[in-house]
């Protein structure tokens, strides 16, 4: 679904902008949409996603993307909270939506 959005999404002659959380994500991000994207990590590497706080840079390049893809992180509710109202070009795809999580032993 997440393949068919980005490479369906008309007029991109240009590659279009497009965020994800953590770096494993844009591995695979990038390796689905290749030419056509230009993916940005919102959380750098070696940076806990628990205490990590965005900078107003980080939240106005995101506004200007095309797409964020979210992966159930906790702050990614936080990010979407603020930015799902003020940009309405930004769309928002949870790519967990429609995947069974499995329980963990201990």
């Amino acid at each position: 679904m997440v393949l068919a959005v980005v490479m369906s999404w008309p007029g991109t002659a240009e590659p279009i902008s497009v965020f994800v959380s953590i770096q494993p994500q844009a591995y695979l991000v990038d390796r689905i949409a290749g030419d056509d994207a230009t993916v940005h990590v919102l959380i750098p590497p070696n940076q806990n996603h628990h205490t990590f706080e965005f900078t107003p840079r980080q939240i106005t390049a995101l506004a200007s993307a095309r797409f964020y893809f979210t992966i159930g992180l906790e702050f990614e509710d936080r990010v979407v909270e603020r930015i799902r109202d003020a940009y309405t070009g930004l769309n928002i795809v949870d790519t967990t939506e429609g995947i069974e999580f499995l329980a963990m032993d201990d």
